[in-house]
């Protein structure tokens, strides 16, 4: 009896403990300042957007995370743009996406080890039309 208690008790906690770091790889991948999908640098590192991006996109509720990712005011542009990848591999509705495109800024854009600003809504159509 004890140890049924013990346990419930234990998945109670470790499951809120779960969802807090869930939402806050939510809160960090907001705040990334680099967009880059694939090896970067001389060492050919995944950067810390592209991890938590992947990390979102294999719970149960990454859906709902990159659409509140995609709506938001306070995300950066390049957030935005994982989002948009996230929700792009779950074949969301484009009708949906198209309606996030028009960010008046620009998005730092890592490929390799050149790092660019390019135009935000240029990044995001071809995110659209060719995938990540």
């Amino acid at each position: 009896m004890f140890l049924t208690r013990l346990s419930f008790l234990l998945m109670i906690f470790c499951g809120s403990c779960y969802a807090n770091i869930s939402e806050s790889d939510v809160n960090k991948l907001s705040q990334v300042k680099t967009f880059s999908i694939g090896l970067n640098g001389f060492a050919g590192r995944t950067s810390e957007g592209e991890k938590l991006y992947k990390k979102i996109s294999k719970e149960r509720n990454a859906i709902k995370k990159f659409k509140t990712i995609l709506e938001s005011d306070q995300a950066t542009p390049e957030a935005k743009l994982y989002a948009l990848c996230g929700l792009k591999g779950k074949n969301i509705d484009a009708n949906y996406l198209m309606k996030f495109h028009r960010v008046e800024r620009s998005a730092s854009v890592l490929k390799g080890d050149i790092l660019r600003k390019l135009v935000f809504p240029e990044v995001y159509e071809t995110i659209l039309s060719k995938g990540c």
